[in-house]
């Protein structure tokens, strides 16, 4: 959009207003905001509750705004210019329309208390109608009773200089300025310099059906010739002339029947009046077209119309724009929950321990498989390894359980698995486990090395040339399982400004040692081998998850699986596995197999490597979006994955069964990933466009999706971004389409 008047703006009296109107102002534009003490409180500048962003409403600072996430601010004009896209000699206009303050050229008025009072004014005029009713009827056609109700409702009153006006009211009510026609059907402000604003009768928010008309005459005409006005349900919205169009943005009722009444002049301005309005609207309306012999529904009336002749046009309008997006259904999830594990992945001594817990759980057996594969990969320790290229990978796996709801039985999907390990290894248990992961400080210090240094002495009884001692063992043992049950306040520590956990994290999960330079962290730990099970809701992750750390490598270092409730156990109640022998002997085997402190190195025989082979390909191929950044490290993870499985097999010989058993286990991760994260490109912009773009098959408009999809409310730069990501992710591609103006426009279509 672009601002209506060319005058200079006066800045200092824009900055007295909004000091003085803060509140006014925040009411108005910032609806789903609420005041807290002294400010005014949002989510951010597009005006989403919240609490990040903050307008001052009292005293020397009053109308300024901060926000608090991206220490972005200024004076309120500018945070209207944010939101909505555009110039803030745009933004000013805005303003000027809402509360009926001229900013432009000095010619308005710096405040509502310093304009002059037109209720006199207008009374007078309203009288002076009353007093010539007989010459309004015979000026447009009207009948006596319908003149009467126009000045009685205060739509309308004659002028001191003999000519009709209309009343102007700002968005809140007041009476601003009277609309005075000319002699040569022109029309102008009394006092000038006051912003346009439409001419609405009935409750328009309430209303059913809204009728909307580029002329006053034709409005008042259609009232009288159908009667309607006298219907509550029905609402009448006049834009004052053919270059106001615009002025039904985001004032129309979402459930509403919407007609509006182009005249038949043929003029340009006529058809542009038109499109505005259409485009405008943001939503489906009908256009009511009058035989074209008529220049308007006025000249119509005084053809002698009736009520009649006016509905049986109404009853085949023609329906232009398009139907509105309904974003109560939005979402970027429209996958199935996945299907079940292959047989496969339930291979062995691993299977067998799946199938002994089942019984006694509600949770999925693939939630109780994962976890089972991360814990036992955390007790065999970093000893074992395999080689791929220059990494040195470990059976080290990290997974993240992800619930419809917090019904999904995670926890207790875990609870079973440690009590086995509490059978065979107590002391990783009780020594090596923890939670509660909120800095990279702390979880390098769960791992440390030992600290050698000088100790501080209090006295002076201690030799002068002090010797080093250690003054902290640290921990040998640099095994250490985490089971995080409220995964969400993990993710959140990583949004925290200065927080260094994922930085920590992916170094961790590389199993490089961990540092962080500073005065107040010291330690550092030396081969860490560090596991990590997270338990999250799939509306949780959605929300939690930043873009930042989708796609810079800590999301991939995860296993996602999808967990449900899978059933109320027949046996509820603890595993009792001393009545299973032979499967805690097992266990204890693999143990004894693989002892820590004694490095092996592990190998594909022939069978297995010639599968690896035939499954690379498709294991290295990317995909776009959010979805491809979590799917990343595919091959890292099924190498490790079928290292587990050989281990449970006691065997550093990775064979065909345990590649296949990996590759079931990862391609329901995959699935798992595709269910949680849909199609999301990690751009909640380019999500939501993309959402749009699934139901217009026909494509849409740059024009249209700033309309439709963000109602105005995208800057450019964002936009351009998101339909960069989609045409980068091959999601959706721009074209060309001809307009009937002779104009080419970008149009986007979905893949």
């Amino acid at each position: 959009m672009s601002a209506q008047n060319t005058e200079r703006i006066d800045w200092k009296k824009l900055a007295d207003f909004e000091r003085n109107n803060a509140e006014r102002l925040c009411q108005h534009f910032l609806p789903n905001g609420k005041k807290i003490s002294q400010e005014w409180r949002v989510g951010d500048v597009s005006g989403q509750p919240g609490q990040s962003l903050g307008v001052q409403l009292t005293g020397e600072k009053a109308g300024l705004w901060h926000d608090r996430a991206t220490s972005e601010g200024g004076n309120f004009h500018k945070l209207i210019a944010a939101a909505r896209g555009y110039s803030e000699e745009d933004a000013v206009s805005d303003i000027e329309r809402a509360v009926g303050v001229s900013f432009h050229g000095g010619n308005g008025v710096s405040n509502h208390q310093n304009k002059p009072d037109l209720r006199p004014t207008w009374e007078a005029a309203r009288t002076r109608a009353k007093e010539s009713i007989k010459e309004l009827a015979e000026f447009r056609g009207f009948g006596r009773e319908h003149c009467e109700f126009l000045i009685d409702r205060g739509l309308i009153g004659l002028h001191t200089s003999g000519k009709w006006c209309t009343p102007v009211y700002d968005s809140l009510g007041s009476l601003i300025s009277l609309h005075i026609r000319t002699t040569s059907e022109n029309w102008f402000y009394e006092p000038k310099g006051i912003p346009v604003q439409p001419l609405i009768y009935g409750e328009l928010l309430k209303a059913r059906t809204v009728h909307i008309f580029e002329s006053q005459w034709d409005m008042f005409a259609l009232m009288a010739i159908t009667g309607w006005h006298f219907d509550k349900t029905v609402a009448f919205f006049c834009t004052r002339g053919v270059g106001n169009g615009k002025l039904v943005q985001g004032r129309l009722p979402d459930s509403a029947t919407v007609f509006v009444h182009p005249q038949n002049d043929g003029s340009t301005k006529g058809g542009k009046w038109l499109e505005d309005v259409i485009e405008f609207a943001n939503r489906e309306i009908r256009v009511v077209r009058i035989t074209q012999e008529f220049k308007d529904i006025n000249d119509w009336l005084r053809a002698g119309a009736t009520k009649h002749d006016l509905e049986r046009v109404i009853t085949d309008p023609e329906s232009r724009g398009a139907a509105p997006l309904d974003f109560s259904h939005y979402s970027v999830v429209d996958k199935p929950f996945p299907e079940p594990m292959r047989p496969a992945a339930f291979h062995g001594i691993i299977g067998e321990i799946v199938q002994t817990i089942q019984p006694h759980t509600e949770a999925c057996p693939e939630a109780v498989l994962v976890q089972l594969l991360a814990a036992l990969g955390n007790v065999i320790g970093r000893s074992v390894y395999f080689y791929a290229g220059d990494s040195k990978h470990h059976p080290r796996l990290w997974c993240t359980l992800v619930g419809e709801t917090s019904k999904g039985r995670k926890g207790s999907a875990y609870s079973s698995v440690e009590r086995l390990m509490r059978e065979v290894a107590p002391d990783w248990v009780d020594d090596h486990f923890g939670t509660g992961l909120s800095s990279g400080e702390g979880l390098i210090f769960a791992v440390r090395d030992p600290r050698l240094g000088f100790p501080q002495r209090k006295t002076k009884n201690f030799p002068i040339e002090p010797t080093e001692e250690v003054l902290d063992p640290g921990v040998s043992d640099k095994r250490y399982f985490v089971v995080e049950e409220e995964f969400s306040q993990v993710l959140r520590h990583l949004e925290r400004k200065g927080n260094t956990l994922s930085e920590v994290l992916r170094r961790a999960w590389d199993g490089k040692s961990l540092k962080i330079t500073t005065r107040h962290c010291p330690e550092k730990a030396t081969d860490p081998h560090v596991s990590v099970v997270g338990h999250i809701t799939r509306e949780e992750l959605s929300t939690c998850l930043g873009k930042s750390e989708a796609f810079n490598g800590f999301a991939n270092r995860f296993l996602w699986v999808a967990s449900r409730r899978q059933q109320i156990p027949p046996n509820s109640g603890f595993v009792p596995w001393k009545s299973h022998p032979q499967i805690i002997e097992t266990v204890r085997l693999i143990l004894k197999t693989f002892p820590s402190g004694i490095e092996r190195q592990m190998a594909r025989d022939s069978e297995a490597d010639k599968l690896w082979t035939e499954v690379y390909e498709r294991l290295s191929t990317g995909h776009p979006g959010i979805l491809g950044a979590v799917l990343g490290r595919a091959e890292s993870q099924t190498l490790r994955l079928s290292m587990i499985y050989a281990i449970a097999d006691r065997s550093a010989l990775i064979q065909h069964c345990h590649l296949e058993a990996a590759l079931a286990v990862w391609d329901y991760c995959h699935r798992s990933a595709a269910w949680i994260f849909g199609t999301s490109t990690g751009n909640k912009m380019a999500d939501k466009i993309l959402w749009a773009l699934q139901r217009r098959p026909n494509g849409m408009t740059r024009t249209e999706i700033q309309v439709d999809v963000f109602s105005r409310n995208a800057t450019k730069i964002d936009l351009d971004r998101a339909l960069s990501t989609l045409a980068q992710s091959g999601l959706a591609y721009p074209s060309e389409r001809l307009e009937d103006n002779g104009k080419k426009s970008e149009l986007w279509k979905a893949t």
